[in-house]
């Protein structure tokens, strides 16, 4: 049986040199010691399109907002050319009987880590704050079943003052979802989000490639 150490894990998510380590959610990170893996599955990274992304100059944080698995390959992705990603999944596993399944998220983690720590992303990296957009439940918590569904609230990301003075200048939602899920969004934490950014005169891009 693979050993895994959470907290080593985790710090090459969240290192403490990074003014954005304070974001990075511990909840899937403290939950690696007790998922049961003989070893570390592989996961085979498609490169995504990313073109759509400035370049990392410090002046752009992205919010990539996709089902579980794609935010991570997205993420991954972003880190090669110089961004920091940061998972905000905030789920706890709930084995078989879960409404959510956070497999791929743990399975993800374990696999990009090596990765990651390789890339030697620099202390000021702009920051990639990943959501996972399968946080709505598709079942209903009914008797039986283990509800680790979870929201996001404007709190959960960095204040638009914090964003200035790092230097952000523009941030690029990159999402998928429509209908319900995207009105949910937008009424509970986006428009909240955006209202705040735009006072700091912070721009907001959402890039069409990523609604296909």
């Amino acid at each position: 049986m693979m050993q895994i150490d959470p907290a080593q894990v985790f710090s090459q998510w969240a290192p403490p040199a990074s003014p954005w380590a304070a974001w990075v959610k511990p909840v899937l990170f403290a939950q690696l010691r007790s998922y049961a893996l003989p070893s570390v599955p592989r996961v085979e990274w498609t490169a995504p399109q990313t073109d759509w992304c400035p370049a990392a100059d410090g002046k752009t944080a992205v919010i990539v907002d996709l089902p579980g698995a794609d935010a991570l390959q997205l993420g991954v992705a972003l880190a090669h050319r110089g961004y920091r990603p940061l998972p905000l999944f905030n789920s706890a596993p709930g084995g078989p009987n879960a409404v959510i399944d956070t497999t791929p998220l743990l399975a993800g983690i374990l696999a990009a880590t090596p990765e990651l720590a390789a890339l030697g992303i620099a202390r000021l990296a702009p920051p990639v704050f990943l959501l996972d957009a399968e946080r709505f439940p598709r079942l209903r918590a009914t008797a039986g079943r283990f509800d680790n569904a979870w929201v996001v609230f404007a709190q959960d990301f960095p204040s638009a003052r914090f964003l200035v003075g790092q230097g952000i200048t523009q941030v690029c939602w990159c999402r998928r979802t429509r209908g319900r899920r995207r009105r949910i969004w937008r009424m509970c934490c986006c428009g909240i989000i955006w209202a705040a950014f735009r006072c700091w005169g912070i721009r907001w891009r959402r890039p069409g490639v990523c609604d296909r």
